[in-house]
């Protein structure tokens, strides 16, 4: 299972899951009104009569099935807005182990290095034509006045850097394999290669288009 694979699963997990606490907190509620159906419109706690103790006991649980309603609802609308962001990050993300990253990644830097050509030539012409306007100017005002300020040049060649360092370490990888890190495993788990068990904490080697696996090698090995 891909990495791509493994977000959407959570994606529909997470949906499933929404659907329940919705079916839940409709019950709540359901159930809260026909408790509140039961008592008269405006009619108060006869306190000394009989059924003093029953109407006191059915108020608290209309209270807690409306709270619960209210909590039930709200953990299912999460659950479905986080499903949506999972879904749509993954509409536009380039995950390592996607088939095609690569030559995804070699689009996204092109267009990334033309952007950044673009937006220094209008800068250049913008400082051709109004040379005269911008040297009466302060270096404040002339950094606010170009198209294009010089940080967001800065930002979008620091996302050229990532993307090309990316780009390199996914080219070198397809011919010598993913490199290994060594982490502390954050939950139990069973080695990739061997089927060991691997507890939280211990140190294991990870990458991830191969998974957990045992440090410093699988006694198979």
């Amino acid at each position: 299972m891909t990495y791509r694979d493994r977000r959407l699963a959570r994606a529909q997990k997470l949906r499933k899951w929404s659907e329940t606490n919705e079916a839940r907190s409709d019950a709540k509620r359901d159930a809260a009104d026909r408790i509140s159906d039961g008592i008269p419109f405006g009619q108060p706690i006869l306190v000394g009569h009989h059924s003093e103790r029953r109407h006191r006991k059915d108020l608290g649980r209309i209270e807690s099935g409306m709270r619960a309603a209210i909590e039930l609802g709200d953990k299912a609308k999460t659950q479905a807005q986080t499903a949506d962001n999972i879904e749509a990050a993954t509409d536009h993300a380039i995950y390592d182990d996607d088939p095609d990253a690569i030559e995804r990644l070699t689009d996204k830097l092109a267009a990334l290095e033309g952007k950044r050509e673009r937006m220094k030539a209008a800068n250049a012409e913008y400082r051709k034509v109004h040379r005269v306007e911008l040297k009466a100017m302060t270096p404040y005002e002339r950094s606010q006045a170009i198209p294009f300020p010089s940080y967001s040049l800065q930002n979008l060649g620091g996302n050229i850097s990532r993307c090309r360092d990316r780009l390199a370490r996914l080219q070198r990888e397809k011919v010598s394999g993913p490199r290994d890190r060594l982490i502390e495993a954050r939950f139990d788990s069973e080695c990739a290669d061997c089927g060991a068990k691997l507890l939280r904490g211990q140190l294991i080697r990870y990458n991830r288009q191969q998974g957990a696996r045992c440090h410093p090698n699988c006694e198979s090995e």
